[in-house]
C-alpha cells in the first residue's frame, strides 16, 4: 500500500515540525496568527517554481475550490499555534486522532467511502488513546482552553482532508497541491499585512528563531506534500487515521528533546506520565494497524 507509505512520511515530519513549532512558542514568539503566516514565506520559492517543472491546470472551479479549502487548512494551523502555547506537546497532538472519526463520517456521507468492521474498530482504539491522554495525574478529564483551541483546528482538518480528495477527484494531484498552497500563502500575506512590526522584529532578531522556523516550515511542506499525495492514491478515511501514528514520533522527540536540553519545551518526563502517554500512544498505533489491514 503505498499510500500507507506516504501516510507515514508524513507523521514522521510533521511530528518534528510539532515539537520544533514548540520550541519556537517558548522561546521566540506567541502570536499564532503571526507564526501561521510567517512560517508560509518559506513556501513561496517552490510555489514559484513549480509550473516551470510540473503540469499547472488553470480552472475556476480548482481555483475556487482550492481557496475555499485554504480557509479550513489556514484556520487549523493558526488554532493549532494556539493550542501549543498553553500545553504539552506530546499530550496535544494525539488530540489529533479524533479527526479520523470526523474524517469517517463526512467520507462515508459525501464520497461514499464505507470501511470495514475492523477499520471502525481501529477507529475506537485511536479515540480511546486519545481520552487517556485527556486525562490528568489523577485520571480525571481535564479540558481547558488548550483543548478548546485545538477542537476548532481538529474539527477544521477533517474538512480541509475531504475537500481536498474531492477536488482531486476532477483535477490532478499538483494542480490541486498548487493552488492550495497558493491561497494559502495569499492568505499569508494579508495575515503579514498586519503584523509587520512582528515581521520586523523577527528578520532582525535571532538567527536561531529564523532558523528553526525554515526547518519547521520544510519538514510541515514535505508532510503536507505526502500526505496530500496519500489522499489522492488512497481512502482518506484510512490515511488519516494512519497518520495518528504521528503521536508516537512527537512523544519520541519531545522526551527525548527534554531529556537531553531540559527547560528547552515544558514536558513532564516522570515515569507515571510517560507510562500514560505510552499506553495512550500504543492504542492508537494498534488502531492504526487495524485501520489499515
Amino acid at each position: 500500500m503505498v499510500w500507507a507509505a506516504y501516510a507515514i512520511i508524513a507523521s514522521v515530519f510533521w511530528a518534528l515540525s510539532n515539537v520544533l513549532d514548540k520550541l519556537i512558542t517558548e522561546k521566540y514568539s506567541r502570536d499564532p496568527l503571526f507564526l501561521t503566516s510567517f512560517m508560509c514565506l518559506f513556501y513561496l520559492p517552490v510555489l514559484l517554481a513549480l509550473p516551470f517543472l510540473v503540469e499547472i491546470e488553470f480552472s475556476l472551479e480548482v481555483v475556487a475550490w482550492s481557496l475555499a479549502t485554504a480557509v479550513f487548512m489556514f484556520t487549523s494551523y493558526v488554532f493549532y499555534f494556539k493550542a501549543i502555547n498553553l500545553e504539552e506537546i506530546s499530550r496535544l497532538i494525539p488530540l489529533y486522532s479524533l479527526s479520523p472519526v470526523l474524517v469517517a463520517v463526512m467520507a462515508a456521507v459525501l464520497l461514499g467511502e464505507i470501511l470495514a468492521l475492523a477499520q471502525y474498530a481501529g477507529i475506537l482504539l485511536v479515540v480511546s488513546g486519545s481520552a487517556l491522554l485527556l486525562m490528568n495525574r489523577s485520571f480525571k478529564f481535564r479540558s481547558g482552553k488548550a483543548f478548546w483551541f485545538l477542537m476548532v483546528s481538529i474539527i477544521a482538518y477533517p474538512i480541509y482532508s475531504v475537500m481536498s480528495k474531492h477536488v482531486m477527484s476532477f483535477t490532478s494531484y499538483w494542480t490541486m497541491f498548487f493552488w492550495l498552497t497558493a491561497a494559502f500563502t495569499a492568505y499569508s500575506m494579508i495575515a503579514l499585512s498586519q503584523k509587520k512590526k512582528e515581521l520586523k522584529k523577527a528578520l532582525r532578531g535571532s538567527p536561531r528563531f529564523i532558523g528553526l522556523a525554515v526547518v519547521s516550515s520544510a519538514a510541515g511542506f514535505v508532510a503536507v506534500l505526502s500526505f496530500i499525495y496519500a489522499v489522492s492514491i488512497g481512502p482518506v478515511s484510512l490515511v488519516t487515521s494512519l497518520g495518528e501514528i504521528q503521536s508516537f514520533f512527537v512523544l519520541l522527540i519531545a522526551t527525548g528533546l527534554s531529556i537531553v536540553l531540559p527547560g528547552s519545551i515544558p514536558e513532564q518526563v516522570t515515569r507515571k506520565t510517560l507510562a500514560q502517554k505510552t499506553v495512550a500512544v500504543v492504542l492508537m498505533f494498534l488502531g492504526a494497524l487495524l485501520v489499515t489491514s
